[in-house]
């Protein structure tokens, strides 16, 4: 996934148009890149749980196009949520908070928590 898979998911969230996505352009790569690092542990958690090889360093993204390569959870659910609710909250206040209360309730729950389960199917 690229970090403007992540932008877009991010965007809807925040129901923003493709003109709202321009304005803000600039600021996606500093906030991401921020998200990622937050979150880093927490995905090398996940990959070792899932008998996956850790991730030795943490890389920034270094442009748009640049892919994102964390577990799925992190792709599709807590990074789009991290990033929205930071991005939007000058647009949209009381959404971009709602989505960054969701968030870091998601990355305060231990690892584990709801997610043996998708180890469990993916061992099937």
């Amino acid at each position: 996934m690229t970090a403007n898979d992540i932008y877009n998911a991010a965007a809807a969230l925040l129901f923003w148009t493709e003109d709202d996505k321009m304005d803000y352009l600039e600021n996606v790569l500093p906030i991401l890149n921020k998200v990622l690092q937050t979150t880093f542990l927490a995905n090398n958690v996940l990959r070792e749980m899932r008998k996956k090889e850790p991730f030795s360093i943490f890389e920034p993204v270094a442009n748009i196009d640049g892919t994102v390569e964390y577990e799925n959870e992190f792709l599709y659910d807590i990074l789009p949520l991290g990033l929205a609710g930071d991005i939007g909250r000058d647009d949209v206040p009381e959404i971009a908070t709602a989505l960054k209360t969701e968030y870091e309730y998601k990355i305060s729950r231990p690892i584990g928590q709801g997610i043996y389960e998708t180890i469990a199917e993916d061992e099937e």
